[in-house]
């Protein structure tokens, strides 16, 4: 679950296009598009797609750069080292709002609640949590959350 709060109209930073122009774009350039993913389920797709052959059937040559650290990939997306990345909504607003030239072309993925927390025995519930380290990775989804404890 991810929550984005702002006091910036965000739709005032985000780009929308067309099916059809979308198709007009990517139909007059023949390139090879560098798409950047991580650990996360929704974004194992990807691998499945090139593993399918499914960008071929579409004209699209992908390569997929995989990355072990989240934050690796926005970093590395920010430098201009891979042309999209697999991002959570919420980051990709922070970098547009923070001046980054991003465009959201797709939502593959919608977490409705699947995130754990593994914890060590005798913590049963989040009130449980209260007054313990709690670790996350500084940047990535649901880090607000782990401070609070």
């Amino acid at each position: 679950m991810s929550l984005a709060v702002s006091c910036t109209n965000p739709a005032v930073y985000i780009k929308t296009t067309t099916e059809a122009e979308a198709a007009a774009v990517v139909n007059s350039k023949a390139r090879t598009i560098n798409l950047g993913f991580s650990a996360w389920p929704g974004w194992f797709p990807w691998q499945v797609a090139q593993d399918q052959g499914i960008f071929k059937t579409k004209n699209t040559t992908v390569n997929l750069k995989w990355f072990d650290g989240y934050l690796e990939s926005i970093s590395t997306l920010a430098a201009g080292q891979i042309d999209a990345n697999s991002q959570t909504l919420g980051d990709t607003l922070s970098s547009v709002a923070g001046g980054a030239d991003q465009v959201v072309v797709l939502v593959n993925d919608n977490s409705t609640g699947n995130d754990q927390v593994i914890v060590a025995g005798g913590i049963n519930s989040v009130a449980d949590l209260r007054g313990k380290k709690v670790a996350a990775e500084e940047g990535t989804v649901d880090r607000a959350n782990a401070s609070k404890y």
